[in-house]
């Protein structure tokens, strides 16, 4: 299932709370653009306190737009924790209602740990991604959108560089994604193995003290956290070579913004 597909797949669950989901993302749409117009009203308050000519008309608008910023942030911020709450809830619930369902030789296979981890990790992603995306990326998304014709009509010499910047940082992520994504699946895939291992110990622990097993079950798990790490690692490393590029891409835009200023 390729991105794409898991985002559909992730919205779906939404539908049971489907105008309050739409509410929601429309109102980022609003707080986007309310961060987009509040610092070119203040740059219109700074040009006329500057100018020495009335800015009241400009205060008035800047308070307006702050009041109505302040309400819609207020409102995406509790209803979308709530709602992403709510879904949590009933998707693990749905989850956990499904999988005792399943014949014996599905959990003799799968295992109950694995099957634990999945079901947790997996509301838990499902959480956050909701609750980002309606908190944090739709506003962020429609600000950049509507951000490059106004900086291009404001000056286009820096929406250039901006754009570039924004380009860099675009194609970057999308090649370290594209790099680590198989690695952070098989990073999954030993968490999973842990955690099965872990309950099923625990859970059999009498069996493990009548034969004496302690150095072997701390030996079996020492193996499989060294292949964790072992997977782990280069999945860090990309994401951190990441972070230097775009730390630098940062550095080299603002200094040529600078050198287009002076």
């Amino acid at each position: 299932m390729n991105s794409r597909a898991v985002y559909r797949r992730a919205l779906s669950f939404l539908k049971p709370e489907a105008e309050l989901a739409i509410s929601l993302a429309a109102a980022g749409v609003g707080v986007g653009l309310a961060q987009l117009l509040e610092p070119i009203i203040f740059g219109k308050v700074i040009n006329a306190l500057t100018s020495k000519i009335s800015f009241g008309n400009y205060l008035l608008y800047w308070l307006a737009l702050g009041i109505f910023n302040t309400i819609l942030s207020v409102f995406v911020a509790v209803m979308a924790d709530r709602m992403a709450h709510r879904q949590r809830v009933s998707v693990m619930e749905d989850v956990f209602a499904r999988t005792i369902r399943r014949p014996q030789t599905f959990h003799a296979k799968k295992g109950s740990g694995k099957l634990v981890r999945v079901i947790l990790s997996g509301a838990e992603t499902l959480f956050m991604l909701w609750l980002t995306l309606l908190r944090e990326h739709i506003s962020a998304f429609v600000g950049v959108i509507c951000m490059v014709p106004v900086a291009l009509y404001l000056n286009w010499k820096l929406a250039v560089v901006l754009f570039v910047l924004a380009a860099v940082y675009a194609v970057a992520n999308w090649f370290i994604i594209e790099r680590t994504h198989g690695g952070q699946a098989q990073v999954e895939t030993h968490h999973q193995e842990i955690a099965g291992r872990l309950v099923d110990v625990v859970n059999n622990v009498t069996v493990v003290q009548s034969y004496v097993r302690f150095s072997e079950e701390k030996k079996a798990l020492k193996e499989m956290t060294t292949a964790l790490l072992r997977a782990q690692y280069p999945v860090l490393t990309w994401w951190g070579i990441l972070s230097v590029v775009t730390r630098v891409a940062s550095m080299v835009a603002l200094m040529t913004i600078v050198s287009i200023g002076a």
